[in-house]
């Protein structure tokens, strides 16, 4: 087994030899086989991927193009307008309540981006804070 994974060490340092760090290499075998394990532990129901813990949008689609995957859970508000936008994802949930009130703007002025993006709070005053930047009257439904 110290065999083989020096072999592959040494094969990857060769392929990543020109390139200046920081840079990631994936065994995209294992990814899929990760991804294929992790929908039948889920036993029927979706999978929501957790943008911060891959961090590339290639593996992002890579894994939700797979059946049993849907959605990308992201880390900020920003982050799931950037997904949405760059038509990785129409179902984004943002694990954190955010107070970052420029993508608040941009979520209430975009009715798609609504449609896709689902906000946490964790006390109603987050919800008056959401209020405070674009009133419910003047934008889309939120979810």
């Amino acid at each position: 087994m110290a065999i083989e994974s020096d072999k592959l060490r040494e094969r990857l340092e060769r392929a990543t030899a020109h390139l200046e760090p920081p840079y990631a290499v994936v065994d995209l075998t294992a990814f899929d086989a990760n991804a294929v394990e992790l929908v039948g532990l889920a036993a029927g129901k979706p999978v929501r991927l957790a943008s911060k813990s891959v961090r590339s949008r290639e593996l992002i689609v890579r894994a939700l193009r797979r059946p049993g995957w849907r959605g990308v859970m992201a880390f900020t508000l920003p982050e799931a307008i950037w997904l949405v936008r760059a038509g990785v994802c129409d179902d984004v949930l943002v694990a954190y309540p955010t107070a970052d009130r420029a993508a608040l703007l941009a979520l209430t002025d975009d009715a798609d981006l609504a449609a896709a993006i689902t906000l946490m709070i964790d006390s109603p005053d987050q919800l008056d804070l959401i209020d405070g930047v674009r009133a419910a009257d003047r934008r889309p439904e939120l979810r």
